[in-house]
């Protein structure tokens, strides 16, 4: 993931997951009976926590992180 044009690519994938994910919840929300206001915080709430988890696992498995257990 050295290339900052692959970079751009996966954050573009993590953004479209994560506006799927939010328009589902979104979506289910509505049809649960939630006011409309309320469904569209839960979206997008649930947008933001799947971007940030997505972006977390991305830096942690492309070696992002400060553990390195080879430097010890």
């Amino acid at each position: 993931m050295e290339n900052p044009h692959n970079r751009a690519v996966w954050t573009a994938i993590f953004c479209i997951a994560a506006a799927v994910v939010g328009l589902v919840v979104l979506v289910l929300a509505l049809l649960g009976g939630e006011r409309p206001t309320i469904a569209i915080i839960t979206g997008g709430a649930s947008f933001g926590g799947t971007l940030v988890l997505l972006l977390t696992i991305a830096r942690f498995l492309w070696g992002g992180g400060r553990y390195r257990p080879e430097e010890e």
